[in-house]
Order: C-alpha cells, then sequence, then structure tokens
C-alpha cells in the first residue's frame, strides 16, 4: 500500500474577479494507489474523513495527520457513500452490492447488514441520535431502517427514477429525499407520510442538504442551478446560479451564511447565501468535482474528483471564525424523535414474540 503526502503551495488562482477576503487554498493532498475516490466527508468530530473508491475499498484518514488510520477490505462492490455516525462508534457504508453495512470503526467487526434493496444504494443518512437509517436506491424506493433493532420501519415509494439524495433533518423529524425524477419529496417520519413534493430542477436532483438550523433545505442538479427552499412547506427562497454545467455536491457552512458547492464543470464555488451572490470560484480541478465536504471544527473543506486517487484539503478563507468555534447550531435532543410509530403487523409480531418468550425461556 503506498501513501503520497504532498504539501502544495498556499497560492492558488480564482478565475472569476472576487474580493481578495475570500479565497480556497490547497493545503494538503491525501493520495491511495488504486483508490480512485468516489465519495468523501468528514466524521461529526472533523477527526476523521471517510472515502469510497474504485478498489471497492472505505478507507478511514485521521484528517490531522493525513495517514490512514483503517482500511475496510474484502468488499466484493463499490461502496458510493460512507458515514460515521454522530457518536463516531460506527460507521455505515452502503453501494452497488445493494445493502447498508454497519462497521465498528476501531475493530471492523461488522455490526450489522441491511439488505432489501433490489438496486445499488445511492444515498444514505443516520438521524442525530443515530437510531435510524435512510437508504436512497436506484430502485426508486427508500427505506428506513432501526439500526438497534435490525428491522424496516418504512418503505418509502413516491419517486420514479434513482433517488440520489437523503436526509434526516436536524431535529430528525423530517427527511428530505431528491432524484433523477426531478423531485423533492419531504416526508414525516411519525408516520411516513408524504408532507411536500416539488418538481425542484430541469433534469437530476444530484444532492440536497438542510441548513443547520433545519429552516432550510439546499438542492442542486443537472440544470446548474443551486435552489433553496423553506423547509416549512417546499416554498422557493432563491436560486444560486454560477456554474456552467450540472452541479454534484453542496455543503452548508456550520453558520448556514455560506455554502460550497462543486459539478461537472470541474470548479467548486465558495457562495454567499444571502445574496446568491459568488464569493470565490476555483480553477478547473481536471475532472468532475464528485464531493465536497466542510469541516465541522475548523475552517476547511475536502473534495474529491471524478477518476483521482488524489483527495484535497483546502483552507477556506474570509469567513467568520467563530462559527468554527462551536461547530453546527445545538439541535435539543427533547425535539428528536425517539420513537416512530410500530405498523400493525409489527404490532402483531412483537405480541407473537411476548407470547412465545416463556416457551423460549423454558427450552
Amino acid at each position: 500500500m503506498r501513501l503520497l503526502f504532498a504539501v502544495l503551495f498556499f497560492s492558488f488562482v480564482s478565475s472569476v474577479p472576487v474580493g481578495a477576503q475570500y479565497s480556497l487554498n490547497v493545503k494538503r493532498t491525501l493520495n491511495e494507489t488504486n483508490h480512485k475516490i468516489f465519495w468523501a466527508c468528514y466524521s461529526h468530530e472533523g477527526n476523521y474523513i471517510v472515502t469510497t473508491g474504485s478498489d471497492n475499498n472505505v478507507i478511514i484518514w485521521n484528517a490531522e495527520t493525513g495517514i490512514i488510520y483503517r482500511t475496510i477490505v474484502d468488499l466484493k462492490k463499490r461502496q458510493n457513500i460512507a458515514m460515521y455516525s454522530e457518536n463516531n462508534k460506527l460507521i455505515i457504508s452502503g453501494g452497488e452490492d445493494q445493502k447498508a453495512t454497519v462497521w465498528d470503526p476501531v475493530t471492523m467487526e461488522i455490526k450489522a447488514s441491511f439488505k432489501g434493496h433490489h438496486g445499488a444504494i445511492k444515498s444514505l443518512d443516520l438521524s442525530q441520535d443515530g437510531r435510524y437509517l435512510a437508504t436512497g436506491s436506484a430502485d426508486h424506493t427508500i427505506r428506513i431502517w432501526d439500526i438497534d433493532q435490525k428491522k424496516l420501519i418504512y418503505e418509502l415509494k413516491a419517486h420514479k427514477k434513482d433517488v440520489n439524495s437523503v436526509q434526516f433533518s436536524p431535529d430528525g423529524k423530517k427527511l428530505i429525499s431528491g432524484g433523477a425524477d426531478r423531485r423533492i419529496i419531504m416526508w414525516s417520519m411519525m408516520n411516513g407520510n408524504i408532507l411536500a413534493s416539488k418538481d425542484a430542477h430541469k433534469g437530476w436532483i444530484r444532492d440536497l442538504t438542510f441548513s443547520p438550523d433545519g429552516n432550510m433545505i439546499a438542492s442542486c442538479g443537472d440544470d446548474k442551478l443551486i435552489h433553496l427552499w423553506k423547509a416549512e412547506d417546499l416554498s422557493k427562497v432563491r436560486t444560486l446560479s454560477g456554474h456552467k454545467a450540472w452541479v454534484q455536491t453542496i455543503d452548508f457552512s456550520p453558520d448556514g451564511r455560506h455554502m460550497i458547492s462543486g459539478g461537472h464543470d470541474q470548479v467548486i464555488i465558495l457562495w454567499e447565501v444571502e445574496s446568491g451572490e459568488v464569493l470565490y470560484q476555483t480553477e478547473k480541478q481536471g475532472q468532475i468535482v464528485l464531493s465536497v465536504d466542510i469541516r465541522p471544527k475548523r475552517a476547511d473543506l475536502i473534495s474529491s474528483s471524478l477518476l483521482s486517487e488524489n483527495l484535497k484539503t483546502w483552507a477556506l478563507s474570509g469567513l467568520e471564525g467563530k462559527q468554527w468555534e462551536t461547530g453546527s447550531p445545538a439541535i435539543s435532543l427533547k425535539n428528536k424523535i425517539t420513537d416512530i410509530p410500530e405498523t400493525e403487523d409489527q404490532q402483531e409480531i412483537k405480541k407473537t414474540e411476548t407470547i412465545a418468550a416463556p416457551e423460549k425461556q423454558q427450552m
């Protein structure tokens, strides 16, 4: 295994005229042979970075040293996405093997495997309390799983094409999804019903995300645009226009006032959300920008590009630094869902298990 660790110069020329106070400068490039990175994101504290790649491996990097901490190997097919749980005790991945797998990031032991999709898993998210897992698939469905009880809670069917992105709201009461059918759907996690639906883009929706306070949703797609929506009813707030081709990936800063995006035009853009202004744009990265993720507790971000083994870490300059001192706005766990109501079938199963329990104890 070969690890290249290169520190690059901090001079990076912008391709558009912007204020000198804003900049994105490459700090470091991580590289692992045969691991053409498909997805990259930070852990919730920003101490680790998780990547999936063409070698079918999931790699955990130490974000401070740039050294590989763990590698999940022997996966039969590529993992399209992976992430840490909020408490860093679990890593979940999903991909072309049509299942979501849960690992202990220290021992690499498989804790659970969730099967049922009939197409590749293209997106996943964990509720902030770590109880529920949402998976979106090329089979056009979304499945909600109870991680502790290792069972399916809901199968959500409304999308007509691939589900490319799913995310829980910060309070856990809602889930948003977006897909190749151009629609954003907002779901209730209390009953699995649709709360709102919107034909949002003229082309595939590639990514979507809640703002840190949960009041707004951002979506991006093949129409080269980023739309901002009110989370309560999916009414449009504003549109960010600046990319020259489809927008693949977006992420809010911890205070929600800024956004980073990357796409098919091979550039990364820093935006001011309130005005929709482009604050900084990088030079072309040489390939489609597949993923960007802002570090939770420091003014850095990471990016990966198609067919590239390089993971770039960037320094964000010109933004208010206080937002990184405390990270994202705190969410009260009192407002979080602690139980999703059971279906009648699940209640019947529980009754059966309760009745059978004494007999099992006697055996």
